[in-house]
């Protein structure tokens, strides 16, 4: 089984992406969800971690600044962003 984490500021977003989805149906375990990128970041270095479901804008550490650590530390870690803005050209510019 693959394992998740999501960071979003938002718990509404973060409840309802842990309720709403059959993460079991695609073999993914969601461990743990985050109010902002530091904290997910601090988890991702002391525990083993397939996923980040992260949104783009946060307080502390945003999702771009969080993609970036993890990729450079263990870039086999795969990343979704998630966004309820337009934040296209924000994060077509920061990849």
């Amino acid at each position: 089984m693959y394992r998740a984490i999501i960071a979003d500021d938002e718990i509404t977003v973060r409840r309802g992406l842990q309720a709403h989805f059959d993460w079991a149906s695609f073999g993914i375990s969601v461990i743990a969800d985050f109010s902002d990128g530091q904290k997910a970041w601090h988890f991702v270095q002391d525990n083993n971690v397939d996923l980040i479901v992260t949104d783009v804008r946060m307080p502390n550490m945003d999702g771009i600044a969080l993609a970036k650590a993890v990729h450079e530390q263990f870039p086999r870690v795969k990343i979704i962003f998630i966004s309820g803005y337009e934040e296209t050209d924000y994060l077509r510019n920061a990849l």
